[in-house]
C-alpha cells in the first residue's frame, strides 16, 4: 500500500487544490497558478514539451488566474474569465503539449470536467457541452460518433 508523502518543493506554495491523472499530478496554488509533475510523454504536464518525466512540480507558464483544475489522461483548467484550457492526450490519436483554449463555446464556462478522452463543460446559460471520444456513447448523444469540438447536449437543455 502506498503512503502519503510530503513534496518538499511545494513548501513555498499554498496549495488549494490537487488532482491525480494517469501517471501525473496537477496542483493549483493560492496565486491561481498551476504546477504539474510526473509522466509527460504526451504533453500531459502542459509544459510545451514532451520530456519523458518531471520529478519536481513545474509551473505551467501559459496558465494564470485559474479557478479549477482536473485531470485524467490529460489536463484541463478553468480561469476566472470563464475560459477553459485543455492539454495532453485529447483523443486516442492527438495530444496537445501545451494548454489550448477551448473554442466554440460563446458563453462563459462555469464548470468543466475531463474523462478518458472526453470532456464536458457547462456555460453560464446552463448549456452542457460535450466532446471527445465517444466509443462507448459516453457523450450522451445517443450515438458513437466522436466530436472533436464542443457539442451542445440538447437533451439536458432547461432540465
Amino acid at each position: 500500500m502506498y503512503q502519503p508523502a510530503l513534496i518538499p518543493s511545494l513548501g513555498r506554495y499554498k496549495i488549494i487544490d490537487a488532482c491525480a491523472g494517469k501517471d501525473f499530478s496537477l496542483f493549483l496554488t493560492h496565486a491561481r497558478e498551476v504546477l504539474s509533475c510526473g509522466a509527460n510523454e504526451q504533453g500531459q504536464l502542459g509544459l510545451g514539451e514532451t520530456q519523458e518525466m518531471h520529478g519536481e512540480p513545474a509551473k505551467i507558464p501559459v496558465l494564470s488566474r485559474i479557478t479549477k483544475i482536473d485531470c485524467n489522461e490529460g489536463g484541463i483548467a478553468l480561469d476566472g474569465e470563464g475560459r477553459m484550457y485543455q492539454w495532453g492526450p485529447v483523443s486516442r490519436d492527438q495530444a496537445l503539449i501545451a494548454p489550448q483554449k477551448v473554442s466554440n463555446i460563446n458563453q462563459k464556462i462555469v464548470d468543466c470536467s475531463i474523462g478518458k478522452f472526453c470532456f464536458s463543460a457547462i456555460d453560464s446559460s446552463s448549456m452542457v457541452w460535450v466532446w471527445g471520444d465517444n466509443k462507448h456513447a459516453q457523450l450522451g448523444l445517443n450515438d458513437y460518433t466522436p466530436r472533436k469540438t464542443p457539442y451542445p447536449l440538447l437533451s439536458l437543455k432547461d432540465k
